[in-house]
């Protein structure tokens, strides 16, 4: 394989990781307004937690679960292309 393509094939992955994580952020700006509300009251400025997309997957939020549904094809189109290269991905994104 030329450089070349290897350097546009890490690339596409670094977008597709950047991609997943706005998604992500938007998804759960989209919870705390919605079917996450309650949570959101109890968090006060500065406050740090690690959501997991895990934590959106059982919503009944139809608009959540169209972007839930869209991260995780993301999730798999990066994985997929990772593997059929054998690339290391934490490398790629730390590059």
């Amino acid at each position: 394989m030329k450089p070349e393509y290897t350097e546009e094939i890490k690339e596409t992955v670094r977008v597709l990781a950047n991609t997943r994580q706005q998604l992500f952020e938007r998804a759960l700006n989209l919870a705390m307004k919605g079917p996450l509300e309650d949570i959101d009251e109890v968090f006060e400025l500065g406050d740090v937690y690690d959501f997991k997309l895990a934590h959106l997957d059982n919503t009944t939020d139809i608009n959540l679960q169209k972007l839930v549904d869209l991260i995780k094809e993301v999730e798999k189109t990066a994985d997929s292309i990772v593997n059929l290269n054998d690339l290391d991905i934490e490398k790629i994104i730390k590059e």
